[in-house]
């Protein structure tokens, strides 16, 4: 009987094999799919957020245009200052006056 056993073509798969193989590949295929989701969510997200930076930018842009306009100085830069150098620093100081 131990020599039949010894001469057997092992060709295929037993069912315990298969049974194990299957599962990994569906811990594999569920991990890989909740990976794809969550790319999925969080490109849209970004996308959305770039979207809504842009339209306040180009909204930001346009009141700078109006307020230059409506100020009658239009060679103002973007931040507020004029093109004439700035005003000189005061130093300031923090705490209890002494005197």
């Amino acid at each position: 009987m131990l020599k039949r056993l010894r001469n057997r073509d092992d060709a295929g798969m037993t069912l315990a094999e298969l049974i194990v193989a299957m599962t990994l590949t569906s811990l594999l295929m569920a991990m890989g799919g909740t990976f794809l989701i969550t790319s999925m969510h969080t490109t849209n997200k970004t996308t959305l957020t770039n979207e809504q930076t842009a339209d306040a930018r180009l909204t930001l842009d346009s009141w700078t245009a109006k307020l230059r306009v409506a100020s009658g100085n239009p060679d103002q830069l973007s931040c507020g200052l004029t093109s004439s150098p700035p005003a000189p620093m005061i130093p300031l100081t923090w705490g209890l006056a002494r005197g």
